[in-house]
């Protein structure tokens, strides 16, 4: 039955291999949206605000905040990626079982990440605000 916990040793390393998977989506998808961002306050900025703009201080932090979301996604990419190295290559079962998603190598980075993000998008929205 689907529904019920697989027990066979390659279904685990395959759900696990697929938590990487997830993990790694998902912070793409923020390195994305990050870098969409910034490039079109960048682009449009002057299109769209044809006045004085204000609050360009709130601007200029929303775009650190954001690189620095897109340095650590990066980061936290290439923790995904030597994990999932050393459970390809790790012959000790025990060892296979403590690397997952939730190390710490992946997990700090993928929470500044996020966290930055937010932030970022945050100061990005108080910007427009700002300039209705």
């Amino acid at each position: 039955m689907a529904f019920l916990p697989k027990r066979i040793g390659i279904d685990v390393a395959m759900e696990k291999e697929k938590s990487f998977e997830y993990a790694h989506n998902a912070i793409k998808l923020i390195i994305s949206l990050s870098t969409g961002i910034i490039a079109f306050t960048i682009t449009f900025l002057k299109d769209i605000l044809k006045d004085e703009i204000s609050a360009i201080c709130t601007l200029k932090w929303s775009w650190i905040i954001l690189g620095t979301s897109i340095l650590f996604g990066i980061i936290t990419i290439f923790s995904i990626i030597g994990s999932l190295h050393s459970l390809s290559t790790t012959k000790d079962e025990n060892k296979k079982k403590k690397i997952d998603v939730y190390s710490l190598n992946i997990q700090l980075p993928a929470i500044i990440t996020i966290f930055s993000f937010l932030v970022g998008v945050a100061l990005f929205i108080s910007f427009a605000f700002k300039n209705l």
